[in-house]
């Protein structure tokens, strides 16, 4: 399934049941983890919850998996998830990670 949000498309999106997950990768080498389910933060809402990462070209042994989520103090001073969103709000968020300075 290919998920547009503004001018920003998801490398990967999908449903299951109740769930809907979709991935943002963008050329700073950050991105984000779009959720929405039950048990995700505004999920029973109807709202959306954004953890920022940052993606890695080589799985690692730490994390298993192709990225890792990260506290990036310009999108979220707080936690590393963000939760009870609007569509218009993970559209703003996603925004502000693709305009990050390029991850060394």
């Amino acid at each position: 399934m290919i998920k547009q949000r503004g001018t920003h498309t998801a490398v990967e999106a999908y449903q299951t049941g109740d769930r809907e997950h979709e991935l943002y990768r963008f050329d700073n080498g950050y991105g984000a983890s779009v959720v929405r389910h039950p048990g995700s933060y505004g999920g029973s809402r109807g709202l959306w919850e954004l953890a920022t990462i940052v993606w890695q070209d080589e799985v690692d042994k730490v994390t298993h998996g192709k990225y890792r989520t990260i506290k990036v103090r310009q999108i979220n001073t707080t936690d590393a998830t963000i939760g009870c969103l609007t569509d218009e709000d993970v559209e703003a968020l996603l925004t502000k990670i693709a305009a990050l300075g390029k991850r060394i």
